[in-house]
């Protein structure tokens, strides 16, 4: 017997959170949506859709915001009644398709959306006043890179940069095909409202080594688990990380566009548009024609919100010449699309083939599925064994805070106000330092930060890589893969500024060690490439050894 289950407000939430809005916005949407479907009245949906617009309108002085939750109760409305189409008489005819007549009513106030015009307008055309130049070849260089990288994420920019497409069609939606050595037939849906859009675009890389990345990408354990997303949910919860590895890949050699803040997936296909008609565009073209056939858009207007940049060489001239590389044919299919077959035995061949383990689909998908669940659990492996590690850490620094409270021998207790007193320590011997090899002797494990920073006797050198090897890790603790720092000659170099040759001795002598923390992070040789100096981001353990600064 099918249970249907009832229709509560906490029904229309998901639906609620698909455009940009606040906790009360998203009750209000609730609310309206559980009215509009407990009626049938073309008059009542009118005044419901009006009574909402009057009490946004009420609610918040800037017209920018009112439009923003206006277009939120929009996508609800839309994307709940074409799931759940309402009575005839409610439908309405608008571009050749049928909408709940609810969104015939639903909008803010014409000025409203003029000064929101007028505002988008004006900041387009003050970043057209002030293009921003950055280095093409450094910029394509790098998207050459990435598309050799393991982490999705990079991966991805390094894809958005190369074809200037959307995250979703990278993630989901997109296709592909090769034409030409450096032409591809690109159909995209994340613009359209989900409606197909196709057409051939220059790519910043070769065709074939395009697709192969895709390939890769799509593969991808995570990305894989996408697949049953909405490209709504794919922008809401991944443009944040894409933004973020943006960043870190692209930031060191392309500029914030004028009047923004950070860099960001947008300004990654504004940039890349630049990269391409310098690569591929004609004399006889503007760069806004080649911008509005590159980004399929449909008028030229549109393609202006990209203009924020220019193509410059290393020096930051801007590059004059444009169709520098000549396109060729095709030479080779890419690997992805080669077909080619594996021979198993037969025990083996009926293990993959078991649907109810491996899903639906033929042989090729199942294996996709197994080896993409074998990297998640090599992922899951690793955060564990971060997570245990963390653990330990905490256990030890407990150990460590007990042992010291249970000493009190150095401590002392100064009355600040009645029934209150605050701890100190007692004056250590001050360390001076010196400049030498010599050995000591000394236990430099005991010796506050604020000392061991400027000693430079021999021992000395060894606490400090120490102390750097045990903050990195620390840091490295709970955090995403992208945001860790590696340890290497440089990176410990940065933190102690101990001389080369002896932060490689020391590294030496615990290679295996500390190549086994690596590989069990997944650290590759690029793991700090974009990151802000290390200095500015990790410090010594204060908890342990006492506040300082570099």
């Amino acid at each position: 017997m099918q249970v249907i289950e009832p229709i509560t407000i906490d029904t229309f939430k998901p639906y609620a959170k698909l455009g940009k809005s606040n906790g009360k916005v998203q009750d209000r949407i609730c609310g309206l949506l559980f009215r509009l479907i407990q009626t049938t009245s073309p008059a009542k949906v009118k005044q419901l859709c009006l009574d909402e617009v009057a009490w946004l309108e009420s609610e918040y002085s800037n017209s920018n915001t009112r439009t923003s939750y206006i277009t939120a109760h929009r996508k609800a409305l839309k994307a709940y009644f074409d799931e759940f189409p309402p009575p005839a008489n409610l439908l309405s005819e608008y571009k050749g398709t049928r909408q709940h007549l609810a969104l015939c009513h639903l909008f803010a106030a014409a000025e409203d959306y003029a000064q929101k015009s007028a505002g988008t307008k004006e900041k387009t055309a003050k970043q057209r006043d002030n293009l921003i130049g950055f280095d093409a070849a450094a910029a394509i260089a790098i998207t050459e890179e990435l598309m050799q990288s393991n982490d999705w994420r990079k991966l991805a920019a390094g894809l958005i940069m190369a074809s200037q497409s959307r995250p979703s069609d990278m993630l989901k939606s997109g296709e592909f095909k090769a034409v030409s050595k450096y032409k591809l037939l690109f159909t995209s849906r994340a613009k359209k409202r989900g409606k197909a859009v196709t057409g051939e675009i220059f790519c910043l890389v070769e065709a074939v080594t395009f697709i192969d990345a895709l390939s890769w990408l799509q593969r991808d354990a995570d990305v894989m688990e996408l697949q049953n997303w909405t490209l709504a949910e794919i922008d809401s919860g991944k443009n944040k990380t894409l933004n973020r590895t943006v960043r870190q890949v692209y930031g060191d050699v392309i500029p914030v566009p004028f009047g923004e803040v950070e860099l960001s997936c947008k300004n990654l296909r504004a940039a890349g548009v630049n990269a391409a008609y310098w690569l591929h565009g004609r004399d006889n073209q503007s760069i806004g024609r080649f911008a509005e056939l590159q980004l399929l858009h449909d008028n030229s207007g549109a393609a202006a919100n990209y203009e924020d940049y220019y193509a410059a060489d290393a020096s930051g001239k801007r590059l004059q010449q444009v169709g520098i590389l000549k396109d060729e044919p095709l030479g080779t299919k890419p690997q992805s699309e080669q077909r080619s077959s594996i021979s198993v035995d037969a025990q083996l061949r009926d293990m993959i083939a078991d649907a109810v383990q491996w899903g639906e689909g033929s042989h090729a998908d199942r294996l996709e599925r197994i080896i993409a669940r074998a990297h998640q659990a090599d992922k899951l492996e690793r955060q564990l064994a971060r997570e245990c590690e963390k653990r330990q850490r905490l256990e030890f620094e407990l150990r460590r805070l007990k042992a010291a409270n249970a000493d009190n021998s150095d401590t002392e207790y100064k009355p600040i106000e009645e029934h209150e007193f605050i701890r100190l320590k007692k004056p250590a011997a001050e360390v001076k330092p010196a400049a030498t090899d010599e050995p000591t002797g000394f236990d430099w494990r005991n010796v506050p930060n604020a000392e061991l920073k400027g000693n430079r006797r021999r021992d000395a050198y060894a606490e400090k890589l120490r102390r750097s090897v045990e903050a990195i890790q620390e840091y490295n603790v709970g955090r995403e893969l992208v945001e860790q720092y590696a340890i290497n000659s440089s990176s410990l170099r940065q933190m102690t500024k101990v001389k080369p040759d002896k932060v490689k001795e020391w590294m030496d002598e615990r290679n295996a060690g500390l190549g086994s923390y690596s590989n069990a992070q997944g650290h590759s040789y690029q793991q700090n490439k974009g990151k802000a100096d290390i200095r500015t981001v990790i410090k010594w353990s204060e908890a342990a050894y006492g506040a300082y600064e570099w």
